[in-house]
């Protein structure tokens, strides 16, 4: 066997290797975090949504709609994204709120004080 005949068997053999490795680890399903609690709003029980904390990794929680007189944010937009956690997790969002939900039915977020005002 000659030199140039190894060489092609082992490049061959290299690729063949290098393809087998990639298609597995395209495979490889990435599993979302733990303790999720919703993807979207419509997740949650009545009179909360789906929030996602302001800390690094967060993971979206369900909390309950702000009442009369508790802090709320004004400009609070919904999120639509995919969340990367470190261990390779992760999360797709659609229509999460950032940190806060927002006031409950009947009531707004007061845009200057940043608390809910209404008839509630």
């Amino acid at each position: 066997m000659s030199f140039s005949t190894i060489s092609t068997r082992f490049l061959s053999l290299l690729l063949l290797l290098g393809l087998v490795s990639s298609l597995f680890a395209a495979s490889i399903k990435q599993e979302e975090p733990a303790n999720v609690q919703c993807h979207n709003n419509n997740e949650c029980p009545n009179d909360h949504c789906c929030v996602l904390g302001g800390g690094r990794y967060s993971i979206p929680q369900c909390s309950p709609m702000r009442k009369k007189a508790e802090n709320c944010r004004p400009t609070n937009d919904l999120l639509n994204t995919t969340l990367y956690y470190p261990n390779n997790s992760k999360l797709s969002i659609t229509d999460v709120y950032h940190i806060v939900c927002p006031c409950n039915e009947g009531l707004t977020c007061d845009l200057k004080e940043g608390v809910c005002i209404g008839n509630n």
